[in-house]
């Protein structure tokens, strides 16, 4: 048996041009367009937890950390009530979040 050569390898382009195909083992929602403001009107930090497994305490290490360096952290952390799914899919947190003026730290691995 002769093996087809003739078939473009993907791992070839890769190193020609930068490209690569990915393919992600798990499927997950998309979230559509919105814009963002990059520079916070207050300098304070609000942080989301996405309630994923030992996220809550990441966040609690976080907040604690940025504390001890001096910068304002707000006591309440806010919980995404659906972690898995994009905020722009939990319409009441995407319009609470996209109304805050401080600096947003949204999860863990997000």
């Amino acid at each position: 048996m002769i093996a087809d050569t003739s078939m473009e390898d993907p791992m070839d382009r890769a190193a020609d041009d930068g490209y690569a195909e990915l393919v992600s083992p798990m499927p997950r929602a998309r979230s559509g367009r919105y814009s963002i403001n990059v520079r916070p009107q207050l300098r304070e930090v609000v942080l989301v937890d996405n309630d994923k497994p030992n996220s809550i305490n990441i966040i609690r290490a976080t907040q604690a950390e940025l504390r001890r360096r001096g910068i304002a952290v707000r006591d309440e952390i806010i919980v995404r009530p659906v972690g898995r799914d994009p905020i722009d899919k939990q319409p009441q947190l995407f319009g609470q979040l996209s109304r805050e003026r401080a600096l947003v730290l949204d999860g863990v691995n997000d």
